[in-house]
């Protein structure tokens, strides 16, 4: 438990320097902050890529966000000081209630950044008290997927709620067609677990640098699409071909340039621009591929997000954090199926 006392006791050491300092100036300091998360959520993701060549890949979505984060707040409240020099007078009482819940609401939001962003530095399965999700059985401490077992997580559930409910009102943003809270579901328990969750207790390898996939044409390994590796032997070497669309509509333009070329679409029913759901709608609308399988890949536990996936053409569904086994026995089963339904009876 002594991480999550660490975190509520700088949460409540926050919400007192605040109260003790005004309630004006803790109202400034709740904006600098909200402000500086909202940015640091907006460019981490993008900004930490291109980290990704660097000796710090297994950090990068970590150090960028809490980098970022510090650094804004920083320069926010120097900018406040310059400008707003001034503190407002109100009577001692509503001074130290109102500066302290001003400071508890900084305490929270800057406490649970630093939550979210140390479950992005790559580290062990268990931090202190703390035991992210693991799908291995060498870790009996973990927790099953979709619960939690460390106090603290409300701080971070906390904040990521929060900024999840900014992004969908008055932080909606102006370019592309996705928010935050489409983008990362469930962001506080994907930072928790999916850093740590591979080989070595963590310790695997979590991103593939630029350029590094075409290294390995260096090596006689026999490349076949899926659909050729399906009935085959169990001993035989198969490699799969895989290509990635950044959006629905990157996937149906791939989709009508090579409309012979997939066994199965891999379908993430949150992405940016244009949805899972209405990119598989689209997809079911062309007879060219009404025996494609596609598979949805959700964070979302729900079954009326299930049931929505089936009612618009899906075929079935994987949940994350992905089961790499379980994904592949349901995208062979679904390419089988496809395979049997276009043979002329």
């Amino acid at each position: 438990m002594i991480m999550s006392l660490l975190a509520f006791a700088a949460v409540l050491l926050i919400a007192y320097w605040w109260a003790n300092t005004g309630a004006f100036s803790a109202l400034v300091h709740m904006m600098c902050v909200i402000t500086a998360g909202a940015v640091a959520f907006a460019i981490w993701e993008p900004v930490s890529y291109r980290l990704l060549e660097s000796p710090v890949e297994g950090h990068a979505k970590g150090l960028v966000l809490i980098g970022t984060f510090v650094g804004l707040t920083a320069l926010l409240r120097l900018l406040t000081d310059k400008f707003i020099p001034m503190n407002l007078n109100f009577p001692r009482a509503a001074d130290v209630a109102v500066g302290g819940a001003f400071g508890l609401a900084s305490g929270i939001l800057s406490v649970g950044i630093m939550i979210i962003s140390m479950g992005y530095f790559q580290s062990t399965v268990t931090i202190g008290d703390y035991t992210g999700w693991s799908r291995r059985s060498d870790v009996p401490t973990a927790p099953t997927i979709g619960s939690d077992n460390a106090p603290m997580l409300h701080i971070a559930s906390a904040t990521a709620s929060f900024y999840g409910y900014l992004s969908w009102g008055s932080f909606t943003p102006w370019l592309g067609g996705g928010t935050f809270a489409t983008h990362s579901p469930d962001l506080f328990r994907q930072s928790a677990s999916i850093n740590r969750d591979s080989f070595g207790e963590g310790q695997g390898r979590i991103a593939i640098q630029p350029g590094a996939v075409s290294d390995l044409a260096l090596f006689d390994v026999p490349t076949a699409t899926l659909s050729g590796a399906v009935g085959s032997a169990p001993a035989a070497a198969w490699a799969v071909s895989f290509t990635v669309a950044q959006d629905g509509y990157e996937a149906l333009r791939q989709l009508e340039a090579h409309p012979d070329r997939f066994d199965c679409v891999l379908m993430d029913c949150q992405m940016p621009h244009l949805d899972g759901y209405t990119t598989t709608e689209r997809i079911r609308s062309d007879a060219r591929w009404k025996h494609l399988p596609v598979i949805a890949m959700t964070a979302s536990a729900l079954v009326s997000d299930r049931e929505r996936a089936l009612a618009v053409g899906m075929n079935d569904h994987v949940p994350k954090p992905l089961d790499v086994n379980q994904m592949y026995q349901v995208i062979t089963r679904w390419i089988q199926v496809a395979h049997r339904a276009r043979i002329p009876k």
